[in-house]
């Protein structure tokens, strides 16, 4: 017999997390900024400066896996979940924190590419705003299939605010049509 868990399970519509190419675009910004900085010393500070030689080492030594590693756990520890009632956002590797927007509070959403480094990689952003107070803006970053993700939270979220906002003119006694049509003759005018 099944459990009473196994019947409130949704569906799950999209499911995401920042995209590693973003990790990769990072690493080349970062080797190349080393490369200039090496350039620069060996050309004010000469060829055979011991102590340019060893600056660059230890910028390749300490900064790279430094930087791999906290861009790799930014990353990693970022996972979004849309299901028909909630868009789901976990924070953490190891300690996890989770965040649930109702679908029926959408408001908007927007998709964009904030930085040049997204456009290289070819990721973007997207932005939720929700009618809820307490978290008003979501924003899911780095997403590599970014356009696909914006389109089903736009589906799932308009579909249910049409949902809500239906049910609300029903309860009024007024069918949804007739709304439409005296707004349209509203804006007619």
């Amino acid at each position: 017999m099944p459990s009473a868990a196994a019947n409130h399970r949704e569906d799950v519509i999209w499911d995401g997390a920042p995209s590693m190419r973003m990790v990769w675009v990072r690493l080349g910004l970062t080797v190349g900024v080393i490369l200039v900085i090496e350039t620069v010393l060996t050309s004010v500070f000469g060829f055979s400066g011991h102590w340019t030689r060893l600056l660059v080492y230890m910028g390749y030594l300490v900064a790279l896996p430094v930087a791999v590693g906290s861009m790799w756990v930014r990353q990693k520890s970022e996972k979004y979940r849309l299901t028909e009632n909630f868009l789901d956002t976990t924070y953490g590797l190891i300690k996890k924190r989770r965040e649930q927007m109702d679908t029926r509070n959408y408001k908007d959403s927007s998709c964009t590419n904030s930085s040049w480094l997204q456009l290289l990689a070819g990721c973007g952003d997207i932005k939720v705003i929700s009618c809820d107070d307490s978290h008003p803006v979501l924003v899911l970053r780095d997403l590599e299939d970014y356009l696909t993700a914006w389109e089903h939270i736009k589906m799932v979220g308009l579909r249910k605010r049409r949902l809500v906002v239906g049910s609300s003119n029903e309860n009024d006694g007024a069918p949804p049509s007739n709304a439409r049509r005296g707004a349209a003759a509203i804006d007619g005018q």
